[in-house]
C-alpha cells in the first residue's frame, strides 16, 4: 500500500528477458508478494503446491523516506526455480559506508490457516530481527 493509501496489484510473469519494475513512493505503508488464487484447479500441480504457497507482506514500522519498492522477474526454464524478488530501495544513492536504519514488520500469511507467523525487525534482521510468537486469534508457534 502506497504512503497515499493507493493500493496498486498486478500479476507476476515468467518472462522471456529480465524485468524489472520500480513504483514510486513516499513513505510506503506496507508492500510483498500475494498469493491470492487459491484454487489448486487453476494450477494442478501436486510438486510446487502453488495455491499453498505463503504470502508475504513488509509492514513498515517507522517513515522510510522517498524511495521504490522495486520489483524484479527473472526468467526461469524450471518451475522449481523461485523468479521474483521484491525489495525496497531508498531514493537517495547509498554508500559505502552509510548506516541505514528501517524498523518493519513481516507478516508470513496462508489464506486458509490465517496468519502462521510474524517477524519485526530493526536494522539488520539477521542479526537484530525477532521473531513474534503470536499466529493471531491467540495461538502460538510451538516451543
Amino acid at each position: 500500500m502506497a504512503g497515499n493509501g493507493e493500493w496498486i496489484c498486478r500479476p507476476l510473469n515468467n518472462p522471456q528477458k529480465l524485468q524489472f519494475n520500480a513504483y514510486m513512493d513516499d513513505n510506503p505503508k506496507g508492500f510483498g508478494l500475494l498469493q491470492l488464487d487459491r484454487d489448486f484447479s487453476h494450477y494442478q500441480d501436486v510438486m510446487g503446491w502453488y495455491n499453498k504457497r505463503p504470502s508475504l507482506w513488509v509492514e513498515p514500522r517507522s517513515k522510510w523516506g522517498k524511495g521504490a519498492v522495486s520489483l524484479m522477474e527473472i526468467p526461469t526454464t524450471g518451475e522449481t526455480l523461485d523468479n521474483v524478488v521484491c525489495f525496497w530501495q531508498p531514493e537517495k544513492a547509498i554508500k559505502a559506508g552509510d548506516t541505514l536504519a528501517f524498523n518493519y514488520r513481516f507478516v508470513l500469511e496462508r489464506a486458509a490457516a490465517g496468519t502462521i507467523a510474524a517477524c519485526a525487525g530493526h536494522g539488520d534482521p539477521y542479526r537484530d530481527g525477532r521473531l513474534s510468537r503470536g499466529l493471531g486469534a491467540g495461538r502460538t508457534l510451538p516451543g
